[in-house]
């Protein structure tokens, strides 16, 4: 009879662990944020030459000591032909995968991108595309990691050049998975709390059946 009794326990324990794990995996892919910046080009062959030869300018520009998101937002607004982004520098805004970019794959690569680095060309449904990331929350490819920061260069005394730093933010995925464990207990407490009232009701109205019989 011990033996049953654990034994259920176990498997009760485990039906309850199932949900509450989903229940954080869940709230952790809904937390994922980017905002990423592409600059692009048309769906030509012309087009991917002109994109490759964009993200080698921005690569020699970056190795001459300036930062690369200040080089892509200038490359954005000179070659990008996106009228609705290129004014502001190629910035997308704050996405969520598969979110609300015109283009399924152009929102892919925002969220395969390596943080900080300039990728492409890519091909969309709309374009030849540049993509830099500068910013993500909450991605499991960056490790934790969630913006590129300029730092200075003080090797061999050069003045005024920067180099691109990936930083840790407040926001990682550590911090996620603290409010999504909070988020779990709260939803579990109200889980608890509803059947409490809906036992109680049941019990209540059992009564009630029971006296007028």
């Amino acid at each position: 009879m011990k033996l049953l009794t654990l034994a259920a326990v176990i498997a009760a324990a485990g039906a309850l662990t199932n949900p509450l794990q989903r229940i954080r995996k869940d709230y952790m892919a809904l937390s994922v944020r980017a905002s990423p910046r592409h600059v692009m080009r048309p769906r030509t062959d012309d087009g991917r030459r002109q994109c490759a030869a964009i993200a080698a300018k921005i690569a020699n520009a970056t190795r001459s000591g300036e930062f690369v998101v200040d080089v892509f937002e200038s490359a954005a607004r000179k070659y990008s032909v996106d009228d609705t982004t290129a004014s502001n520098g190629g910035l997308l805004g704050e996405r969520i995968p598969q979110g609300t970019i015109r283009s399924k794959a152009l929102d892919r690569h925002c969220f395969t991108a390596e943080l900080g680095q300039v990728e492409g060309p890519y091909e969309s449904e709309v374009g030849w595309h540049l993509v830099l990331v500068p910013e993500r929350l909450n991605c499991f490819k960056d490790d934790g990691y969630t913006r590129i920061e300029p730092r200075p260069m003080v090797e061999g005394g050069a003045e005024g050049l920067v180099r691109s730093v990936r930083v840790r933010g407040e926001d990682t995925e550590q911090a996620m998975a603290d409010e999504a464990a909070v988020k779990t207990l709260q939803t579990l407490a109200t889980s608890l709390l509803l059947c409490g009232f809906v036992a109680e009701g049941a019990a209540a109205l059992g009564s009630a059946l029971e006296a007028f019989s």
